[in-house]
């Protein structure tokens, strides 16, 4: 299965690019989270997570029947923005959602998005002033 993920600054034309490579080529096209769901009135930090989870979860049932799928944005925008939110999900229950969508993507070797995780764990515990090891190969790491 081949996900293709357009990012780009807003208003850069991820949607018409996305769209039109999935219609050109015969794929799949999953648009941003906000063409398929409406946030809740009281938007909890891991909300737009979960939703970028669905989308994964999404491109892999429809890549079984699809050539590639195209996911419009970057599907782990969540990972790079969510420190603003104080929100990792690198820990506890939300590590599941982690795993979960990121078992098809990250193999044995340190990926970037891997590496991005670790900084940005690492950043937080900084200025918690706590530093704890990060195993991604052990228990409760992303395998």
């Amino acid at each position: 299965m081949a996900v293709i993920s357009i990012e780009g600054a807003s208003a850069a034309g991820k949607t018409a690019t996305s769209s039109e490579l999935a219609a050109k080529f015969n794929g799949y096209h999953i648009p941003e989270v906000n063409a398929w769901w409406e946030p809740p009135d009281s938007v909890y930090p891991e909300w737009f997570f979960e939703r970028q989870v669905d989308r994964w979860q999404i491109a892999e049932e429809k890549g079984k029947n699809n050539p590639f799928v195209v996911i419009d944005i970057d599907l782990f925008q969540p990972l790079w923005y969510n420190w603003a939110f104080d929100f990792l999900c690198s820990e506890g229950s939300h590590s599941t959602l982690l795993r979960s969508s990121t078992a098809n993507i990250c193999s044995q070797r340190r990926s970037v998005f891997q590496i991005s995780i670790i900084s940005l764990v690492r950043e937080k515990q900084s200025c918690e002033g706590e530093r704890k090891e990060i195993d991604l190969e052990g228990e409760g790491g992303l395998k």
